[in-house]
């Protein structure tokens, strides 16, 4: 095969969201599927700044494939327009991939979607283009995820998958699952966050209510005709008309860890009257991530992309890929990218698509000379087509599955 470039891993899909919209649909990039269903479909919803995804009864509440436009939580204008920004990921420093779309989601609980779940699903055609009878039989799956905000144990994103060949239906298996168990949300576990202006921060600015309707709230109480309250209220015992109430107006702090420093006060006041309870918060630590539960790596998102991959390991023209979601909040914010998709037969150590004979030198000398096998089969990912357990690496467990499999056992 001289002079032709071979490669055992084959992208049979990807997903990138486009790098423009045409309306609401997403224009550009690489979008390599069969199909993607969306649900609840807000491609057609498009928010304050015309970015598409926004649920249509509220623009703080989205899901959807959108760009930094969408809202001040996801554009991170440190670099820009507004140096103490301390909440966001899309940047604005002037990097190509700072402006190019993403998919995005926060508080999927709404009247627009009160079930508070988000799906999409791809399918991906994986039918073999050598030899019909060596279909692909692995399949590697590498994703970009973001989250950051204060999440609770209800708070759950899942990705599975499966392979099949119709009319079959494939078998989802969970093999990412991003959340928080009960044990970790009770142990308020502090993080950090860096911006794209190269500041870091440990919490961050909430919004205060505007001074009318934070006293309008006070005389009123909920519900009363005031300006929108932005959220649920609650209140400190030094600032709520009872008897606690030292009677210094707004003084009640509540304690405010943060990574550094867990003992450090970060003001958050609370007031309770005969009307109610109301809390205006100035600053909030960054806690209570969403850690992946099931790679044994407990890995922790942040407003920084960090790759994802597992291996799916069966045979079938078509891999479907789920991404289901449950989060109900709003400053929680979770959003992926770069989604990929690679196929290959199994045992295929110089990359002509098949397993035969050929095979058994370019499978030794990976094995025993790692280097010299990536210069002579630079496009062969050892770890990937040859990984027979999938744990990740090619080793001496891989050995009797190859032959077994080359034997036809």
């Amino acid at each position: 095969m001289s002079g032709q470039t071979v490669s055992a891993q084959d992208v049979t899909g990807e997903d990138d969201f486009g790098t423009s919209f045409s309306g609401g649909t997403p224009t550009g990039g690489n979008q390599t599927f069969t199909s993607r269903t969306i649900s609840p479909d807000n491609q057609s919803n498009f928010g304050f700044s015309g970015a598409p995804g926004v649920f249509p009864t509220s623009f703080f509440d989205y899901f959807g494939i959108s760009d930094r436009r969408i809202n001040f939580d996801v554009a991170d204008d440190s670099a820009s327009s507004f140096p103490p920004d301390d909440f966001g990921f899309a940047g604005a420093s002037g990097s190509a991939d700072d402006f190019l779309n993403f998919f995005v989601l926060s508080d999927l609980t709404n009247p627009a979607n009160p079930s508070g779940l988000g799906q999409v699903t791809w399918q991906f055609d994986t039918s073999a283009p050598v030899d019909p009878s060596q279909p692909y039989d692995v399949h590697r799956i590498s994703v970009d995820m973001i989250a950051y905000g204060d999440f609770e144990a209800d708070d759950n994103l899942v990705w599975s998958a499966g392979v099949a060949t119709p009319p079959s239906a494939p078998a989802l298996v969970p093999y990412l699952e991003f959340g928080l168990t009960a044990a970790q949300d009770a142990a308020n576990i502090l993080y950090g966050v860096t911006m794209d202006g190269g500041s870091t921060y440990e919490r961050s600015f909430t919004p205060f209510f505007e001074v009318d309707e934070w006293n309008c709230l006070l005389a009123n109480g909920a519900g009363s005709v005031c300006p929108a309250t932005g959220g649920t209220v609650f209140f400190h015992p030094l600032d709520n008309g009872g008897p606690g109430d030292d009677g210094v107006a707004f003084n009640g702090f509540i304690l405010e860890p943060i990574a550094s420093d867990p003992n450090n006060v970060e003001r958050a006041y609370e007031v309770t009257n005969a009307n109610g309870t109301f809390t205006e918060l100035e600053r909030e630590a960054y806690k209570d991530p969403l850690i992946e539960q099931l790679q044994g790596s407990f890995a922790q998102l942040d407003n920084e992309k960090q790759t994802f991959t597992f291996v799916v390991k069966e045979a079938g023209d078509v891999l479907t890929l789920e991404m289901l979601a449950t989060q109900n909040s709003t400053k929680e914010v979770i959003a992926f990218d770069n989604l990929l998709v690679e196929s290959a037969v199994l045992g295929d150590a110089n990359g002509d698509g098949v397993l035969n004979n050929f095979d058994i030198n370019p499978f030794g000398l990976a094995l025993l000379d790692p280097a010299g096998f990536a210069a002579s089969f630079p496009n062969v990912d050892a770890n990937f087509v040859l990984d027979f357990d999938c744990d990740g690496s090619l080793n001496n467990l891989d050995i009797n599955p190859f032959a077994n499999k080359l034997l036809g056992n």
